[in-house]
């Protein structure tokens, strides 16, 4: 491991009336989000794109084709996208597809086919049934399938198999077969949609519960005998889309269209027993039809919504306090809401990439790539400190603001590795050199006594 100390380091004290401050660029730069390979993966309109990374980095989407109603994956192989297997690959129709892939590099697939929930997991050559040919006993709706931080598959679904619970959520994990975990019908009211998320290895469950009138989110999490719910009076009233993720950390997040906001944009975090608004509920600038919410490698929450009759893909990244807008402008007006979905991901070295049912592309599937900024703010006087250049080739400034307490600081990979740390003093100028590293997304922390902020850097390619 490297640190600050052993790398090239250049100190320049200024005068203590203020900084000397490197010209700053845009303050409204736009994020450039490309698309990975041609747009349009799949060969028709269609909707629900699933994306997940393999163990390479290598983005894997699945979707369901409309012309056939079976599902295809593909995965990306720098160039072009590639079936695995054939595409429409199930020899019946399937539906609402939901997909993980393990820490190992296991791709699974889990669908409604007749009726049931089935799981596929692909082999190498061809989709393989998980623990027979349905996972459920009986029959199922709106699959959510998560593997956990150790590789344990984990399934939730509707239940219409038990008459006493018709409807209810049941909830399985994988262990050569499907166990139940907990017993079915813990939520109050029938869900209409369903999550799941882990806290380090404990799992939580989350449910729009209720269609019509008003709508209440529920979460619950599993002690080992039976589940309980994480209740919150916020979470009533009119809330229709939800996702729900949580950290290595111990944070559990939540994001919905708040219906107490005009149905914008509200995150809240489990903290002291209530569910606590991350800045001001009901943000963007419309009503929201559809969201996806991801983490930073840092854990810092990540959504990707389309909002409003222009049906515009907004991103919004949380760090350091506040919500800063990420939104791909080559992107604005393009993402349909035709019942499709938009799911956000994290590749390793740490690019958002984002599927969405792509305008442009006669609603087909298209991926795209978070690679930078337009323009990035070199220094910014309100933050503790500035770094630049941003994106940088490896060799980058970082200058820090006045003060009295030593600066520690560390630069991160999307992993949580430490790259680089030492230490500093405030009103100092230090280079930084990690152009060994890979391109990626890198984590700069700084922490002063108590003051903790941390900035994105972009080694290019």
């Amino acid at each position: 491991m490297k640190t600050i100390a052993n790398l090239l380091l250049a100190t320049l004290f200024v005068a203590v009336f203020g900084l000397t401050e490197t010209p700053a660029q845009s303050a409204t730069g736009t994020e450039i989000w490309s698309p990975v390979g041609p747009r349009g993966i799949s060969p028709h309109w269609t909707y629900n794109p699933e994306l997940e990374f393999d163990t390479d980095g290598k983005p894997v989407v699945a979707y369901i084709d409309p012309t056939t109603d079976k599902p295809t994956v593909k995965k990306f192989d720098g160039t072009q996208w590639n079936a695995l297997g054939t595409e429409s690959f199930t020899l019946m129709e399937a539906s609402s597809i939901s997909f993980s892939i393990t820490p190992a590099g296991s791709i699974y697939l889990a669908m409604v086919m007749d009726d049931s929930i089935a799981v596929r997991q692909w082999n190498g050559s061809s989709w393989a049934s998980v623990g027979g040919t349905y996972a459920s006993p009986g029959g199922g709706a709106k699959p959510v399938l998560e593997c956990s931080p150790s590789g344990t598959l984990y399934l939730a679904f509707m239940d219409y198999y038990d008459l006493s619970h018709w409807g209810d959520p049941r909830v399985m994990m994988y262990d050569g077969s499907w166990t139940p975990i907990g017993y079915p019908g813990f939520s109050d009211i029938m869900p209409y949609k369903i999550d799941l998320a882990f806290v380090g290895g404990q799992i939580y469950f989350g449910a729009k519960e209720g269609n019509w009138g008003d709508k209440h989110i529920g979460v619950y999490t599993y002690d080992g005998q039976g589940w309980s719910t994480l209740d919150d009076p916020v979470l009533d009233g009119g809330h229709y889309n939800f996702s729900l993720e949580g950290t290595s950390g111990g944070e559990l997040f939540l994001a919905y269209t708040d219906g107490d906001q005009d149905s914008k944009l509200t995150v809240r975090e489990w903290s002291g027993g209530s569910w606590t608004s991350l800045g001001s509920p009901g943000m963007g600038d419309d009503y929201v039809f559809q969201l996806d919410m991801s983490m930073t490698p840092l854990g810092y929450p990540i959504v990707a919504v389309v909002e409003g009759n222009a049906e515009e893909l907004c991103v919004y990244e949380y760090i350091n306090g506040s919500w800063t807008d990420r939104t791909p402008a080559p992107l604005n007006g393009q993402a349909a809401f035709y019942g499709s979905g938009v799911d956000l991901e994290f590749s390793d070295p740490g690019y958002a990439h984002v599927a969405i049912q792509d305008d442009w592309a006669l609603h087909a599937v298209s991926v795209f790539i978070n690679a930078g900024s337009i323009s990035v703010p070199e220094w910014e006087p309100d933050k503790a400190f500035g770094l630049w250049p941003n994106p940088t080739t490896g060799q980058f400034y970082l200058q820090w603001n006045e003060g009295t307490n030593p600066v520690t600081c560390r630069v991160y990979d999307t992993s949580g590795r430490i790259m680089a740390e030492g230490e500093s003093m405030p009103r100092q100028q230090t280079e930084v050199g990690l152009s060994g590293c890979r391109s990626g997304v890198y984590y700069v922390e700084s922490v002063s006594g108590r003051s903790r902020e941390v900035r994105r850097i972009i080694i290019a390619p």
